[in-house]
């Protein structure tokens, strides 16, 4: 393309190749037949971009920043929060091919230690979420044009070395002979064993010991395979468990302020609500949190919000400051004398609340399985260790449901934040839930019994209904619970209400529980009726007080036990 004019020029420059020039020439010179940085001349077009590129390093199509981001450098928050250590993040994010200015603030005493240094940095920014979106996109090109230009570059950066006063780490200046001395002078400013060269019988030795240590990380899992970037390896006792997977990367996940600000006084825009929890909860199903030492799989996990008490009521109050960043904790809690650990994923405003999966030591081929939100005291993980999180390459599929509540009177207990694995409930691994105790895989052609009941009646509390269908259901469970069974079997006609039926249990001194939960399905016949369905929003004091006796004395153990036997099924 030609140009009539030095500023037409330049725009072109700008725009079309992204070349930001930084220095201003010298001597006045026509840029269409000479170098503005050093005036040289050339005839035609392909013999100026070869100039600029092997005498300045400057490439016509190299990304460059924005005019007032080009000198900035990186938040010192930001760095802390990256895990930067390098001197690179002092170094503002100007053109690198200024290799006088880039090479002045390594600290390497050679090219390739200083290159991994440049790239390790890029890649670092240029894929974590809290940097924003332009600085990752110049990091990520600047990391791919390097990679490219290596060979150049280090010739760049050795020229440079040379030509700088501060430089101490080249070859040429590594051994010196001051005029009038015929004396070799060792230069004082390296260590004195970095004066010679490593005998090969040495570097064979390093070389079978880093073999050593390499293969012992690759079995204990913590290796990361090469040339593919941010994929992680995972546990060796998950390799033939997540077979179907297409992989594992350790990207970090952040709780963008924006979905914070649309939720919070905005509880009755249930659409809104609803998508934020879903949209951060979904990335952590089958999620892998590793430590040192141990690590677990979240196939199934349960969301609280915990920011505001309008939007959900079932969450506890976080006892800390909220961190946008994801974050895998450890938690010890204590219920009367019974102490027990969770495993839960803070992002945010949201608790993700673990409820099946696995965990196991690092290194380990076993495994062991969990249901429920307490893990058992044989566990493992530590509440002092710190966690990373790895996520599925390719987000896994889920399936959604009521929450695994203790209590489900209260209003935001209907909520569909239980997320589990698609896949893991194909293959019938899944915690009992609580409201539908009958549909467990390991409840089917099981005898029906008083937690039978108590799951149907506690569903129509959590969904605030209960109506004719319901009404049915509750007496058909009630004829097949074998103590009712026996009962009816001596009498030729069968009670047509509930009602009537407590009066024949009472009759016969059926047991305690089975009358109570009667007690409570008798309130709801009264109240239905003739009605098709009530609403039950504002159930009474002592109708609520029941609902969560219903839970803690006739459904709690019994869910308990089906997942036991699930995971003893496991074992087999």
């Amino acid at each position: 393309m030609e140009f009539t004019d030095r500023l037409m020029l330049l725009k072109h420059l700008r725009k079309a190749h992204y070349l930001k020039l930084y220095s201003k020439p010298e001597v006045e010179c026509d840029p269409l037949q000479q170098c503005i940085y050093c005036g040289q001349t050339w005839a035609k077009g392909q013999q100026q971009l070869n100039h600029y590129l092997k005498v300045h390093g400057v490439r016509m199509n190299q990304p460059l920043l924005h005019d007032e981001l080009s000198s900035s450098t990186l938040d010192a928050s930001l760095v802390k929060k990256l895990g930067l250590t390098s001197w690179l993040v002092e170094l503002p994010l100007i053109s690198w091919p200024d290799m006088k200015v880039v090479t002045k603030l390594g600290e390497s005493s050679n090219f390739h230690d200083w290159f991994n240094d440049l790239l390790n940095t890029l890649n670092i920014i240029a894929t974590s979420l809290i940097v924003s979106k332009q600085i990752r996109v110049y990091a990520r090109h600047l990391r791919d044009y390097n990679n490219l230009h290596q060979s150049a570059l280090e010739g760049y950066w050795l020229k440079a070395q040379q030509e700088s006063s501060e430089s101490c780490g080249s070859y040429d200046s590594m051994f010196s002979t001051p005029p009038g001395s015929d004396s070799l002078d060792i230069n004082s400013k390296r260590k004195y064993h970095e004066n010679y060269e490593t005998p090969e019988s040495v570097k064979r030795h390093i070389l079978d010991m880093k073999i050593t240590l390499k293969l012992k990380e690759i079995e204990r899992g913590t290796a990361k395979l090469r040339g593919f970037g941010s994929i992680c390896h995972i546990p060796t006792a998950l390799n033939k468990l997540l077979i179907g997977e297409g992989g594992y990367c350790n990207e970090s996940v952040t709780f963008e302020e924006e979905d914070i600000y649309g939720t919070m006084g905005n509880a009755q825009l249930e659409h809104r609500v609803d998508a934020v929890t879903t949209k951060y909860s979904s990335k952590f199903v089958l999620a892998i949190v590793q430590g040192q030492s141990t690590w677990a799989l979240i196939t199934h996990l349960d969301a609280f919000y915990q920011q505001d008490s309008s939007i959900d009521d079932c969450a506890l109050p976080s006892n800390t400051a909220m961190d946008l960043e994801a974050r895998a904790l450890v938690l010890r809690k204590t219920e009367g004398l019974y102490s027990f650990k969770e495993l839960v994923i803070q992002c945010g405003p949201l608790q993700l609340l673990a409820i099946g999966g696995y965990y196991g030591q690092v290194g380990a081929n076993t495994k062991t399985a969990f249901l429920g939100s307490a893990l058992s005291k044989q566990c493992q993980l530590s509440t002092e260790e710190t966690y990373s999180i790895m996520l599925p390459f390719f987000q896994a599929k889920y399936v959604r449901t009521i929450r695994h509540l203790r209590s489900y009177t209260k209003s935001n207990a209907s909520r569909c934040w239980s997320f589990g694995s698609e896949e893991f409930q194909r293959k019938e691994f899944v915690p009992c839930h609580p409201l539908f105790y009958d549909s467990h895989p390991k409840r089917v052609n099981c005898k029906r019994n008083t937690a039978s009941v108590a799951s149907l009646l506690l569903h129509s509390v959590a969904v605030c209904k209960f109506s004719r269908q319901d009404y049915i259901k509750v007496k058909k469970v009630f004829a097949k619970i074998p103590d009712v069974l026996s009962i009816l079997e001596k009498y030729p006609e069968i009670p047509q209400t509930l009602t009537e039926l407590k009066e024949l249990l009472t009759r016969h001194d059926a047991k305690p529980s089975l009358l109570a939960i009667l007690d409570f399905s008798v309130n709801l016949e009264r109240q239905l009726a003739n009605k098709e369905e009530i609403e039950l929003i504002f159930m009474s004091k002592e109708l609520s007080e029941t609902a969560l006796t219903l839970y803690k004395s006739y459904l709690a153990h019994s869910v308990k036990e089906v997942n036991k036997k699930a995971l003893k099924s496991l074992a087999k």
